[in-house]
């Protein structure tokens, strides 16, 4: 990922972790989420759900989704 990118993905997070509940302006959107607050990204123990994705098929080698009658 270019540097660049990682800049803003850091900004964006920092943004999104800033977001005060008290604040009524900004609880809405935290109400849509259904969160308090906004956490880091966990990015481990999703082996699971991985394997079963790609023992599914549900995606191609390119990241397409393959899945029949997927609808998003």
């Amino acid at each position: 990922m270019p540097q660049c990118a990682r800049q803003s993905h850091h900004a964006f997070g920092e943004l999104l972790r800033g977001m005060d509940y008290a604040d009524a302006a900004l609880r809405p959107l935290l109400d849509l989420e259904g969160l308090k607050e906004w956490q880091p990204p966990r990015l481990s123990g999703y082996e699971q759900l991985e394997r079963a994705v790609d023992e599914a098929g549900f995606y191609d080698a390119a990241g397409a989704v393959t899945a029949a009658g997927y609808r998003p």
